[in-house]
Formats: C-alpha cells, sequence, structure tokens
C-alpha cells in the first residue's frame, strides 16, 4: 500500500502480519536503538507511526545456536515472523 500525498519519508509501506490478521496493518520502518523500534499501524486511510518494543520471542523447535527471534513488535497479533517468512537454514 502506498501513501504517495502524505509528507514523511516512508512512502511505500507493506503490512508485515500475517493474513487474517484484522483491520489493522502493520510494517516496519527502522531500529530506535536496540529497545525500541517504529513501525506504522494503519486501517484504511488512517495511520499511525508507533516506537514499540520488539517481539523477540524465538521459535523453539529450532537448535538454540540458530535461532532467530522473532521481527515483529512485542503483543503483535497471532504469526511470528519465522512462521510467516521463509528463512535460510544456514
Amino acid at each position: 500500500m502506498a501513501f504517495p500525498d502524505l509528507e514523511h519519508p516512508y512512502s511505500h509501506v507493506v503490512c508485515e502480519l500475517a493474513e487474517g490478521h484484522g483491520e489493522e496493518h502493520a510494517d516496519f520502518l527502522e531500529e530506535m536503538d536496540a529497545d525500541l523500534q517504529l513501525w506504522v499501524r494503519w486501517e484504511g486511510d488512517h495511520f499511525t507511526y508507533v516506537c514499540v518494543r520488539p517481539c523477540e520471542m524465538v521459535d523453539p523447535t529450532v537448535d538454540p545456536v540458530k535461532q532467530s527471534p522473532c521481527m515483529l513488535y512485542a503483543e503483535h497479533p497471532p504469526g511470528h515472523s519465522w512462521e510467516l517468512w521463509d528463512t535460510p537454514d544456514d
């Protein structure tokens, strides 16, 4: 979804949440620091920038040496990033 008339540096966003998550969409924009991330959330034409903590849940079925934390924000709708995106098996 693009927001071409909005005055912000992020003119193109793509929802990163699982299909069927509900009406509100979200896209990661950037790291603010080690504990906070900037996300944009939107529903229809209404959008909001939010600073939130990362989820950091890990897939318990993966060898602890190869575990990576969920790339979404804390308290996101169901579906962690490792369940939604294909990742390399290094």
